[in-house]
């Protein structure tokens, strides 16, 4: 991330005052652009770039499910934990058939969130999940629609 700060300001500043400022090296960022892009990143750019033009085609309306459907994606979406204090991912997995909700809960049934404060956004606003939530010991924060009356 780093290196492709330097890149485009290469032309405005000299690239071995950036790269000691950035605390990186000059034979680093020079090897970085030398080597040629991963067939992985590669794909992920490919994958983006898809993803935004649905979002953009669709004035910007779709979210993940829809926009999943919509660019014949050939891999489930992600389900991922994150710890807000160290900034770490605690757990992931993949959303098998029973979607990104199941997937979650099966997640948090994993962790031992036992005195911790779960945040989630609305998709997790369900009685099932808060009830995972609640008997492993946690707090939770549920992002509630209106379209949720009896929760």
């Amino acid at each position: 991330m780093t290196f492709a700060f330097i890149e485009p300001h290469a032309t405005t500043w000299p690239v071995r005052h950036m790269c000691r400022v950035l605390g990186v090296s000059p034979s680093g960022y020079h090897g970085w652009r030398s080597r040629s892009e991963s067939a992985r990143s590669a794909s992920n750019r490919q994958r983006l770039d898809e993803v935004q033009r649905t979002h953009t085609g669709h004035h910007r309306r779709y979210g993940s499910p829809r926009g999943h459907a919509a660019t014949g994606a050939d891999h489930p979406p992600e389900v991922s934990t994150f710890d807000g204090l160290t900034h770490l991912s605690l757990a992931q997995t993949r959303a098998g058939q029973g979607g990104e909700a199941a997937a979650a809960r099966t997640v948090l049934k994993s962790l031992r969130p036992n005195g911790c404060t779960i945040t989630a956004d609305a998709l997790h606003c369900r009685a099932d999940t808060a009830a995972v939530i609640r008997e492993a010991g946690a707090d939770d924060v549920l992002g509630l629609k209106t379209n949720q009356r009896i929760l």
